[in-house]
């Protein structure tokens, strides 16, 4: 069992590296969501474009969730771990990101700024406040039990999601030509 200094190192590697992915994720997914919009000109006559970047973010980050109870004991290598932190920060916060272009692109020009400060607001709030409970549900369970209930909220957030996707959709010409200025 490591020391307290080097559990600290640790913790400290590990949420560093998880905001590396964040930095990447966020220019990542942006432009992802971007050329989306480029190649696929049905999705720009809906009031969502980027919503199947959305979706692909969410199972994405539904499969990082499940490697970890999955794949990480004591015996795991850093690199390992590194790489599903860096993965895990990738996913949250170019999601987080996709949100916000979400909100901007559903309201007025002059008032993008405020929908992207509220959208990133209600986001940032809800992984702040996303420590506690989940802290209880560890306390009360045990990790792997509380990841596993973690990756069905997030399985459960993907079929709601496509449902309300295929509505956003439904009803829209399967092949479209697109006129560029």
């Amino acid at each position: 069992m490591p020391g307290s200094r080097d559990m600290a190192y640790i913790a400290a590697a590990s949420i560093t590296t998880m905001h590396i992915g964040g930095i990447f994720g966020n220019l990542s997914l942006g432009y992802l969501s971007d050329l989306i919009i480029t190649r696929w000109p049905q999705a720009e006559q809906t009031k969502a474009p980027r919503a199947p970047a959305l979706l692909g973010i969410t199972i994405l980050l539904t499969v990082a969730l499940e490697l970890f109870p999955l794949t990480v004991s004591e015996g795991s290598s850093h690199l390992w771990l590194s790489f599903l932190w860096f993965s895990t920060g990738f996913l949250v916060e170019g999601g987080i990101s996709t949100v916000s272009l979400l909100t901007i692109g559903l309201v007025p020009d002059n008032q993008s700024g405020s929908a992207h400060g509220l959208a990133s607001l209600v986001a940032q709030g809800g992984a702040f406040m996303a420590g506690w409970p989940f802290s209880r549900l560890v306390e009360g369970t045990s990790w792997k039990v509380a990841h596993q209930l973690l990756v069905v909220a997030s399985a459960t957030m993907v079929a709601i999601s496509s449902y309300f996707m295929m509505l956003l959709f439904k009803g829209l010409p399967s092949h479209t030509t697109r006129k560029f200025d």
